[in-house]
């Protein structure tokens, strides 16, 4: 435990959460900086933002096949579905973008005009009282209707 009369940083020092956590970030930004050479390179900067935002067609898509098979209302089950979204539009990117008409940077933006409606057409064929709450803190990360809905199940 930090003296009394201790400055700041001797109190940040004296944890060693503090001390871990800045080694881990350090780590991060090292591996970042390294591969985000590569990254930009190959012209992928955009496929973060393509991957994430195939996560919303994965969150409603399972939203979806909930309210169709109540048998599937699970989280893990939910977040599989996600996961298994993410890497097919990431296994389509790398496919239109190993085509040599196509870049890299635009295969991203072609899979992810592809696979954002998905989303859409979800969230438009479920009715909103069932699966507003839900779709809606999914989509924008509010922990309090999130947790709450997945409590329900």
């Amino acid at each position: 435990m930090p003296a009394a009369g201790a400055s700041l940083w001797e109190r940040f020092w004296a944890f060693a959460f503090y001390q871990h956590a800045l080694l881990a970030g350090v780590m991060v930004a090292l591996a970042c900086a390294v591969l985000s050479v590569f990254v930009v390179h190959r012209r992928m900067a955009f496929i973060g933002e393509g991957i994430s935002h195939a996560a919303f067609g994965g969150i409603s898509i399972a939203l979806l096949l909930e309210l169709v098979f109540p048998s599937l209302r699970h989280p893990l089950l939910r977040q599989g579905i996600v996961a298994v979204f993410c890497v097919g539009t990431a296994i389509l990117m790398g496919r239109i973008g190993r085509q040599r008409r196509v870049g890299t940077d635009s295969a991203i933006g072609i899979a992810l005009t592809r696979i954002t409606p998905s989303s859409r057409i979800a969230t438009t064929i479920m009715t909103p009282s069932a699966t507003s709450r839900p779709l809606r803190s999914h989509a924008t990360g509010s922990p309090k209707v999130t947790a709450a809905s997945s409590s329900a199940v």
